[in-house]
């Protein structure tokens, strides 16, 4: 399986803070020539066969349509069919948006399944963050017969994992009609709020 994985910032890719359950709203992106997720992919997934690209890293609030044309682009023009983007959740769903209407115009675009993933919690952080739960997931997804599209995957909080609480979900992606993954990417506050009382009641 070949897979290319574009990485955006987002809170995934941003730099560690001090406290998870009171994160800044903007988070701070890495140094220029700094790729906090590649990085971990590198290091903890080259099994998977990755060719990665590193975009500006930029807190999600901050990309805007010309930045999502340049991640087009980039998808155009690769030779694979499996592209996993790394984006932070606030716009999360604008992105998905943008590529699922721009399959109709493009035919590169319309052969490939894009994944888009993202965490509550940066993975510089370490092994708290719901990033080590969502980039295998995705990549595990990305392994299966996914039919063309544009999906996303975020973990949900699950009542029934007693040890973690987290579950990653595959999404896929349907215009205008958010459901779920509206609720997963506007829930930040509650869920680190329920991942703090999980942790205090330990």
């Amino acid at each position: 399986m070949s897979v290319l994985v574009i990485t955006t910032g987002g809170t995934i890719g941003a730099m560690p803070y001090d406290d998870i359950y009171r994160q800044p709203i903007f988070k701070t992106m890495p140094p220029k020539g700094t790729d906090v997720v590649r990085t971990i992919l590198e290091r903890e997934f080259s099994q998977y066969g990755l060719r990665i690209i590193t975009l500006e890293q930029r807190d999600s609030n901050f990309i805007n349509e010309e930045y999502r044309r340049g991640i087009l682009q980039k998808i155009e023009q690769a030779q694979e069919n499996r592209i996993l983007i790394t984006h932070g959740t606030d716009t999360i769903l604008q992105t998905a948006e943008f590529f699922y209407d721009q399959r109709e115009s493009s035919c590169a675009l319309r052969d490939k399944i894009v994944v888009l993933t993202g965490s509550m919690v940066a993975i510089s952080c370490g092994p708290e963050s719901d990033g080590f739960l969502t980039i295998p997931f995705a990549l595990s997804q990305l392994s299966y017969s996914l039919k063309s599209g544009v999906y996303i995957v975020l973990c949900d909080y699950d009542d029934v994992q007693a040890q973690t609480g987290w579950s990653p979900r595959l999404y896929p992606f349907t215009p205008k009609k958010y459901g779920k993954i509206h609720d997963l990417a506007n829930m930040r506050r509650d869920r680190l709020y329920l991942l703090a009382n999980q942790e205090s009641n330990q």
